[in-house]
């Protein structure tokens, strides 16, 4: 089991494999934070440490593929847990160019279909 503590103080214990996505800006306020997404029902917990200090010292790292959210924010996607990649649907904001689809709820991205299976290593 690994550790963090969130911004509020609030120490988990947790499965690093578990992990959806790791973000550097907060969704909801777009502050630079980093967030994890698939360790608590809320959402994502927000914590102290820098994405590339969080991935390296629970070692996942190699896991991940580095994606665009619509949003202009980077976010780290444990590919692993990645159900399927949808291209961009009539209904999408127009910023959106595909769609993730984790156990952590879709990620919604600027990169193309294409570009995120290749990051993902997904169709090699």
């Amino acid at each position: 089991m690994a550790e963090l503590i969130t911004v509020d103080g609030i120490q988990y214990y947790f499965d690093p494999g578990q992990i959806a996505a790791i973000s550097d800006r907060d969704p909801s306020t777009g502050n630079a934070t980093t967030c994890v997404f698939g360790l608590s029902p809320s959402g994502y917990l927000r914590v102290e440490e820098s994405v590339q200090e969080l991935m390296s010292r629970v070692k996942v790292a190699s896991k991940f593929g580095k994606l665009t959210r619509a949003d202009g924010a980077s976010i780290w996607v444990n590919a692993s847990l990645v159900s399927s990649i949808r291209s961009r649907a009539a209904s999408d904001r127009k910023d959106v160019n595909s769609v993730v689809f984790s156990p952590s709820g879709p990620f919604f991205l600027k990169d193309i279909p294409a570009n995120v299976s290749k990051a993902l290593r997904i169709c090699d």
